[in-house]
């Protein structure tokens, strides 16, 4: 099964400094050190109902929790009380992205960029929008107004490598990517773009940058699938199976590795018998994945079940019309 970049994977949230008040209200610090992060926020405001600070980290922690309606509320409550500070308008541009209304996103960071508009970040952001909106225009323009007042944005970089990589200009992508590593050598999410885009091209670099994107983050699971589908593509079959059973140790609902043990098994170890419990898996995993039921369908055929390839043939075909393989198979059973 062939490897799918996901290229727009978005994170809508900028660090920045602690943000100004203008409550009138006395501060208010939380005595008991049980309370931490969410409690301690919503202790302080009893006690400080008019502190925009407050509403605005709460907002911060309900977008991370996917609870977009009570922080919605909050963030606006903030821009109520204090209209003046501009990363409040960049977190409601996060909830508008969250909502997929890009125009009021693309409003509320226009408000940011007026507010402070030597502030690269804010540029970055609307760069960010022009990605997500396909403006590619709108976001090379933005990206390069971020770089004049900073040329060492790792993100605007990587950003551009997104960009380029859309455009299918993959040259591009590489050299942005590679600049995105060079500005910040920690850069997980470039390093990642790189090894997919050398295996794509079968390009053994793909292996180390694989490897590096690991050692920056081991808990990846999509570097691992990665590095084992490049090994699996590339005749080292014994480690790539070594590694999806790993995964499969380490995410117990990972469909397309249990696919790939058994598409192991079936077509590299010529074991159909093996395959057939490994696409099961799979099944469970992702109900939906088509591949799997038109492997384990092929698997049976092997066997000499034709009726549970039959089966299994139709329910890919269901899942996916236009299935020319499944569609052929169901009609030699049936001849």
């Amino acid at each position: 099964m062939r490897y799918v970049v996901n290229l727009f994977v978005f994170v809508f949230v900028f660090a920045s400094c602690k943000p100004k008040t203008t409550t009138t209200e006395p501060e208010y610090i939380v005595n008991a050190d049980s309370l931490r992060g969410l409690d301690s926020i919503n202790y302080q405001l009893q006690y400080g109902p008019n502190n925009p600070d407050l509403y605005y980290k709460r907002a911060q922690y309900y977008l991370k929790d996917g609870k977009f309606d009570k922080g919605l509320i909050d963030i606006k409550r903030a821009i109520e009380i204090d209209s003046l500070y501009p990363d409040y308008y960049i977190l409601l541009a996060d909830y508008n992205i969250a909502y997929l209304d890009a125009d009021e996103a693309d409003k509320n960071i226009r408000k940011a960029i007026a507010l402070a508009p030597k502030n690269p970040n804010f540029k970055v952001k609307m760069g960010e929008l022009g990605l997500y909106q396909r403006n590619f225009k709108k976001m090379f323009n933005y990206l390069d107004s971020a770089l004049y007042i900073d040329p060492y944005i790792a993100k605007v970089y990587f950003l551009k490598g997104l960009g380029f990589l859309s455009m299918n200009d993959t040259n591009l992508a590489i050299s942005s990517f590679q600049t995105a590593t060079e500005q910040n050598p920690d850069y997980f999410e470039a390093y990642l773009q790189l090894a997919h885009i050398f295996s794509e091209k079968d390009n053994p670099t793909a292996i180390e940058l694989y490897k590096t994107a690991i050692q920056l983050d081991e808990t990846s699971v999509e570097a691992r699938y990665g590095l084992a589908y490049y090994l699996q593509e590339h005749n080292d079959v014994e480690t790539a199976l070594n590694m999806y059973k790993d995964l499969t140790v380490k995410v117990s609902d990972y469909a397309p590795a249990y696919h790939n043990i058994g598409y192991i098994y079936l077509f590299y170890k010529q074991d159909p018998k093996s395959a057939i419990p490994w696409f099961t898996k799979a099944i469970q995993a992702d109900i939906e994945m088509r591949n799997a039921y038109y492997h384990r369908g092929y698997a049976y055929e092997k066997v000499g079940d034709n009726g549970s390839a039959l089966l299994d043939y139709q329910k890919a075909a269901r899942i996916d019309p236009d299935f020319d393989l499944a569609i052929q198979r169901i009609q030699k059973i049936r001849k």
